[in-house]
């Protein structure tokens, strides 16, 4: 039996932990049929430093693609689609849904119409024409009442900027008569309000009279300006709406390990599947585990407002189709059944067999490893074709199989990346020295900044900001011990005008900070039984900061990883972790890479456990250790490591979009059946 099983029970696995994270029921995840993927090109292009993206001609064309993919409406939750002519863009179709609608007047109860109507008493003769002479008091009191507010907070700035001057002593005098003047005129104010409750008619004629869920200000504005957020590639000229993502990349915090077993596995095929055998598929039976990590990143658009499409209180200007019918297995299911909401990453993708699986395993395509996932009736993934090793139980090698799928796509597109506007790059004046960024025009102030790279004085790009767009950065760096050996899980802290932002170290002890004004930045890290330490990070970089920490503990206990072939043993230099528990407190190390490794540890008793994805057995399971103080020489731990046949994948690579489904029109009786 062909891994159908081991294929279905991943992709529900899959689909379950990324739909938990929003508890929402009109998502579901889609996987992309065979050549419709993100490409090799986009992802290479998201691993790259933020200020490097924008660089070439290339990278533009590819962030172009990227903006299309994830642009593209969704007609059948089965399977992605990539419109050609029809299904459209989101960013075409929207922007045309939001000004054919026309939003209705909040409707009204007996008691909230009896309400609305004497608060209308309360400040017209003449609603909402002609004032009551009282209410117009109040209106132009209040308007003088805010001009000197304004006025003495300009005279209190002033003061503060001011050296001790007989002009200072003049402007505090001006200053007192203005606050006293204001007191009274505050005072006034609320007796007339006091007298009539002018503020509380107000609240009532503007909650009666105000539109139902009418568009935000910042999504009418970014509707307005949509053409800022494009982005073109020079080569062609296409145009296309930029996407940004939340998080902005991906966070070395943010992966949730997803692990199958057997009893998964067998659960997997649904009634009515019929698996086909094939020589170049594992069977079921023989897959001990399958294991990965997966992370969602979630599509932002500043011009979309899904609010819309629950909205029940609006009309069409003119006649049109409905934005959704609610079936996606309609002929015209509507303008926009539903939108891609995020990105499904997957790494370290890991398929552990049986010490009883049959020898003629070296010789397999192993689907779970080359095509993450075996095309399915629900989700679909592209098929690839990478050549490949794999290594039986008994052989001298290392019986892991590593498979490049996908390149890794380390921090994805930020805002300050894809927000700007694209146009070909041009030579303008004499060389300038500055930081390699490009030219930035502000079409507010009509101000025009050009900046040049500091090695060849030639023009890399040009952009066109959005108004308020400040460059952001990232910082990284990288913690190693006193042999020089990555510091596995410390807590780096930098401190920013908003607050302290943290995160944790790799496995090799790095770490990254994105979206980074440019500035200085205080540092901290800090971990159990090493030093605290103090420093700082300047950004931009020139290159990412390494900091040494020392270990506190007066005791040392060194920890050999091996592992048999060809009869005899040699290191054992793959993933692997040390947990290292000492009066109920756990410590964890990594040791990834490496088979020998050093720790400090207080004196008394401890136990040392390894743990590694590639093995079927180790041995011992874990050790017991005493320490003293001034122990010479220090002990050393030797742990055995038997590899299971392991097909494994680190890389990272796109397993899914995750799509939001639009519920039926509000309005099908204005919509449906009509042309557009």
């Amino acid at each position: 039996m062909a891994n159908d099983k081991a294929s279905s029970a991943l992709l529900a696995r899959i689909a379950d932990a990324a739909l938990k994270e929003f508890n929402r029921d009109d998502l579901y995840v889609a996987q992309a049929p065979a050549g419709v993927v993100l490409g090799d090109a986009q992802l290479n292009l998201l691993e790259q430093l933020e200020q490097d993206r924008l660089k070439d001609s290339a990278s533009v064309a590819q962030l172009v693609e990227l903006s299309q993919i994830v642009d593209c409406i969704q007609l059948s939750p089965k399977e992605f689609k990539r419109p050609d002519l029809d299904p459209n863009y989101l960013s075409d179709v929207f922007p045309q849904v939001m000004k054919d609608v026309e939003f209705l007047a909040a409707p009204m109860s007996e008691d909230d119409r009896k309400k609305y109507e004497q608060a209308q008493a309360i400040m017209y003769e003449d609603p909402p024409f002609i004032k009551t002479s009282a209410y117009a008091d109040f209106c132009i009191l209040r308007a003088e009442l805010e001009k000197k507010e304004v006025a003495r907070v300009e005279m209190q700035q002033n003061l503060q900027n001011m050296a001790a001057s007989e002009e200072k002593t003049v402007l505090e005098s001006q200053l007192a008569d203005l606050t006293q003047l204001c007191k009274e005129q505050q005072d006034a104010l609320e007796a007339l309000d006091r007298a009539h409750n002018f503020r509380t008619a107000e609240s009532i004629v503007d909650s009666a009279e105000r539109k139902i869920d009418t568009v935000p200000a910042s999504v009418t504005k970014a509707l307005d300006t949509i053409e800022i957020f494009q982005i073109a590639n020079p080569a062609n000229n296409v145009t296309h709406v930029a996407c940004s993502f939340f998080p902005s990349h991906l966070s070395e915090d943010n992966w949730v390990p997803l692990k199958l077993t057997p009893a998964d596995i067998t659960a997997g095929l649904s009634a009515g599947d019929h698996p086909a055998d094939s020589a170049s598929e594992i069977d079921d039976n023989d897959i001990e585990s399958i294991e990965l990590e997966i992370q969602t990143l979630v599509c932002e658009r500043p011009w979309l407002w899904p609010a819309l499409f629950n909205n029940r209180h609006w009309n069409w200007r003119t006649p049109s189709r409905p934005i959704s019918t609610g079936d996606p297995d309609s002929s015209d299911p509507g303008l926009i059944p539903a939108y891609i909401h995020g990105l499904i990453f997957a790494r370290n993708l890991t398929v552990k067999c049986k010490p009883s699986a049959p020898p003629k395993m070296q010789m397999m395509q192993m689907h779970l490893a080359t095509t993450a996932i075996k095309p399915t009736a629900s989700f679909l993934m592209r098929a690839i074709q990478p050549k490949m090793q794999i290594q039986p139980a008994a052989a001298a090698a290392p019986k892991t199989l590593s498979v490049s799928l996908a390149p890794r796509a380390a921090p994805a597109v930020s805002r300050s990346a894809v927000m700007p506007a694209m146009v070909r790059a041009r030579p303008v004046g004499p060389a300038v020295t500055a930081l390699k960024r490009v030219v930035v025009r502000d079409h507010r102030t009509g101000t025009t900044t050009v900046v040049r790279d500091h090695r060849t004085g030639t023009l890399n790009s040009r952009l066109v900001l959005r108004p308020g767009v400040l460059i952001k950065l990232a910082a990284r760096g990288r913690l190693v011990d006193e042999h020089g050996q990555g510091v596995y899980q410390a807590m780096v802290g930098l401190k920013t005008p908003t607050g302290v932002r943290r995160v944790t170290t790799g496995s090799d002890g790095s770490f990254t900070f994105t979206t980074l004004a440019l500035g200085r930045y205080a540092v901290t890290v800090s971990k159990a039984g090493f030093n605290t330490v103090h420093g700082s990070i300047t950004v931009p970089q020139t290159a990412p900061l390494t900091i040494r920490m020392q270990q506190i503990a007066s005791c040392r206990v060194q920890v050999r990883l091996v592992e048999q072939g060809d009869g005899a043993q040699r290191p054992y230099a793959d993933t692997a972790k040390v947990f290292i528990e000492t009066g109920g407190r756990r410590r964890i190390e990594s040791m990834d890479g490496r088979s020998e490794a050093i720790f400090s540890l207080p004196p008394g008793g401890h136990t040392i456990t390894v743990t590694c994805p590639a093995a079927q057995k180790i041995s011992p399971p874990s050790a017991r250790i005493q320490l003293s103080a001034g122990q010479q020489p220090h002990p050393t731990l030797t742990f055995t490591i038997d590899r299971a046949i392991t097909i494994s994948n680190p890389e990272i690579q796109v397993l899914g979009f995750l799509c939001r489904r639009i519920p039926r029109s509000p309005n099908p009786e204005k919509a449906a059946g009509t042309g557009g």
